[in-house]
């Protein structure tokens, strides 16, 4: 994926996981922590659906990013573009 076109989530999960041949792989365990579903999560990371602002302050806490740095992903997906 190319960094100009993946969403803020995407990025922060690309920090998270910065050195070279570490994948970040949700769990059951990050399920339960976020408050958020399989599905639910991959259309967040792939930007087809708006996060909410409780899914942007659990993912923000879990990959230590500013809530709100989340919440503009169509915003600058359509700049992109």
């Amino acid at each position: 994926m190319e960094s100009q076109n993946q969403t803020p989530l995407a990025k922060a999960i690309a920090a998270q996981c910065s050195r070279p041949g570490i994948k970040f792989v949700p769990d059951l365990a990050f399920y339960s922590t976020v408050g958020i579903n399989r599905k639910r999560f991959g259309a967040l990371v792939r930007g087809d659906a708006e996060m909410t602002l409780r899914e942007s302050i659990e993912l923000g806490k879990f990959f230590g990013v500013e809530p709100t740095s989340l919440l503009h992903q169509h915003a600058e997906l359509a700049e992109a573009a």
